[in-house]
């Protein structure tokens, strides 16, 4: 995991506790590689639909 990635995971885990979507850190966390993991996908379904 590159630097900006690790970054972003980590601002999502934090904003995951302070917006109240997780209890925990692992939860936190948790959240946060569910959203990146959904991230990467709709990214490339973008990638997919623009070669079509």
């Amino acid at each position: 995991m590159d630097e900006q990635t690790f970054d972003y995971a980590v601002r999502l885990a934090a904003g995951a506790l302070a917006g109240g979507q997780a209890e925990n850190v692992e939860d936190a966390v948790e959240f946060a590689y569910r959203s990146y993991k959904e991230l990467m996908m709709a990214r490339q379904q973008l990638i997919d639909d623009a070669e079509e």
